[in-house]
């Protein structure tokens, strides 16, 4: 039963990792995809 117990422990603790890094993921996606069009912006804008 402690075994059992256990597993399940690891299983939700593995549930979580993988969804907390997804949202990792996903966050610095976003705020790279922001930061590139901000540059891209910047670069455009200063050479015209």
């Amino acid at each position: 039963m402690p075994v059992f117990f256990a597993a399940r422990i690891f299983d939700i603790d593995d549930i979580l990792l993988n969804t907390a890094g997804s949202v990792l993921g996903f966050v610095i996606f976003l705020l790279l995809r922001f930061i590139k069009r901000k540059c891209v912006v910047l670069y455009v804008n200063g050479h015209r």
